[in-house]
């Protein structure tokens, strides 16, 4: 899950880059895909904190001055076990590829060629180039 999260953010990143056809179809595919999962996963998610966040009289979560929501000390061992779980979700994409041609040109950091690792297609022994 945590690298779901990371490649959707590094994928926001550079969606506002120019890029030729190919590529911008590639992106708007995996874009698409991750986006239905991340929802997907997020309902699971809020179910877990539901299941043991302390709600009120009509049955509303019950959030802290921080923002996060309150629970009982009793249920900590569940809820972290709950969400390990669900941090560890393996999940499978079906999405393209970016080869490290489509890119041209273009200026990529470091922290978002990173977040885009898992799904760049290289040749052997080519190294892709960071601003």
């Amino acid at each position: 899950i945590t690298d779901l999260e990371t490649l959707m953010e590094s994928l926001m990143k550079i969606e506002d880059k120019e890029f030729g056809f190919s590529m911008t179809l590639k992106l708007v595919q995996i874009k698409r895909e991750i986006q239905t999962i991340h929802e997907t996963l997020k309902q699971e998610k809020m179910k877990v904190i539901e299941k043991y966040g302390n709600t009120d009289d009509d049955g509303n979560l019950i959030f802290n001055d921080d923002g996060s929501v309150e629970f009982d000390d009793k249920y900590t061992e569940d809820l972290v076990n709950d969400l390990t779980e669900y941090y560890e979700t393996d999940v499978e994409l079906n999405i393209p590829k970016l080869n490290l041609d489509d890119f041209g040109n273009s200026e990529i950091s470091p922290s978002v060629l990173d977040g885009l690792y898992p799904i760049l297609e290289m040749n052997q022994g080519e190294v892709p180039t960071t601003k």
